[in-house]
C-alpha cells in the first residue's frame, strides 16, 4: 500500500468513518490485490470500499452505476478477471454489499487491471 493511501485510511479510521473490522478488511484486500497485480494503484477502490461500508452502516444508498457504463465494462477484456477479484472481495466483506455498489467496485477493478496491463 502506498504511504499516502495508508495515511488516508488511518485518518478515516481515526475519524470514525471506518472501524477496526473494516480497516482489517481493507488491509487484507490490499495485500491480496498487490500480491496478484504488481505496481497497482488501488487507492480509489480501497477508499470506495471504506465509504461503501460506512454507507451500509448508516443505511444510506447511492445510485447504481448507469447501465451503459456497466455494459461497457462487460465488453472489456479485463472484466472476467475483475469478476474473480470481485467474488473474493464479496466473500471477505464484513457486511453484505448492496447491488447498487457492485458496478462501482467492478469499475475500479477493471481500471486497476487495465492500468496494470498497460504498465507491463
Amino acid at each position: 500500500m502506498k504511504e499516502t493511501t495508508n495515511e488516508k485510511l488511518l485518518l478515516l479510521r481515526e475519524t470514525g468513518i471506518m472501524d477496526e473490522q473494516v480497516f482489517d478488511y481493507i488491509k487484507k484486500i490490499d495485500q491480496c490485490l498487490c500480491r496478484e497485480v504488481e505496481d497497482m494503484d488501488n487507492e480509489m477502490l480501497l477508499i470506495h470500499l471504506v465509504m461503501a461500508m460506512n454507507r451500509i452502516a448508516k443505511g444510506e444508498e447511492i445510485e447504481a452505476l448507469p447501465a451503459e457504463i456497466l455494459d461497457g465494462l462487460r465488453s472489456r477484456i479485463e472484466f472476467a478477471e475483475a469478476k474473480t477479484y470481485f467474488s473474493y472481495l464479496k466473500l471477505a466483506l464484513p457486511a453484505e454489499l448492496p447491488s447498487y455498489e457492485e458496478g462501482y467496485i467492478m469499475l475500479h477493478l477493471v481500471n486497476i487491471l487495465k492500468n496494470a496491463a498497460r504498465e507491463h
